[in-house]
């Protein structure tokens, strides 16, 4: 198990948290928490698509992740 907290340059704060053995489901994924929802990676080496959920909004996959991506380079 590995347990960790992240300080961002920002002021954003994360905990990465890992478990390699435990009962129950094989999930095969990392979930990624914040403030306002989730995402789920595409699980290893299969290439499943990730999916976002947003509170208050729901579940989005595919091309509506990308709609909530700002252009880069910005102009």
């Amino acid at each position: 198990m590995v347990i960790s907290t992240l300080k961002f340059k920002n002021g954003a704060v994360g905990q990465w948290t890992s478990f390699y053995a435990a009962h129950g489901q094989a999930t095969q994924y990392g979930m990624i928490y914040g403030s306002k929802g989730s995402i789920t990676p595409a699980k290893n080496r299969r290439g499943d698509e990730l999916t976002v959920t947003i509170d208050g909004v729901g579940t989005i996959s595919g091309d509506e992740v990308l709609e909530l991506v700002p252009v880069f380079p910005p102009g």
